[in-house]
């Protein structure tokens, strides 16, 4: 049980651009679909360590007081992806305060709205609670 709140009091910085939808003014959601490559430079040189990479969808939830885009309380975020160390699933809670602006670029692939959701970029901080990751693969865990 002391693993599972190991990263609890950890602070985060996050951004991110996705498709999401307010609640009222207690409550928001949200989805994103991202894609990356990344490389350690020593390691790629040293250990010839090949690049990963990875898809990734993930969620994340918000209830708490806000207005004008701005939101604090408690949030949940989740994430699944696949890349080239298997296929993973984790997910976070704590405490979170946010901004929420209309996202414009090329982020939003489907374009300013899709359906009911609106492109947004979202700018926050978190206080983390409890935090778990596990590979399909792998079968490895990284709850703290």
């Amino acid at each position: 049980m002391e693993a599972v709140f190991e990263c609890f009091g950890a602070t985060s910085r996050y951004s991110a651009i996705g498709y999401s939808k307010s609640f009222g003014t207690n409550a928001g959601g949200g989805f994103g679909l991202a894609a990356g490559v990344g490389a350690d430079l020593r390691k790629l040189i040293q250990e010839g360590k090949l690049p990963s990479a990875a898809v990734c969808i993930g969620f994340g939830i918000t209830v708490g007081p806000g207005s004008g885009g701005a939101r604090a309380g408690v949030g949940v975020g989740g994430s699944f992806c696949c890349g080239t160390s298997g296929c993973s699933i984790g997910i976070s809670v704590g405490a979170v305060a946010q901004v929420s602006v209309s996202g414009i670029g090329p982020e939003c692939v489907f374009g300013k709205h899709m359906g009911p959701l609106a492109c947004k970029r979202t700018e926050g901080v978190s206080l983390m609670l409890t935090c778990c990751r596990y590979n399909f693969q792998t079968g490895s865990t990284t709850c703290r």
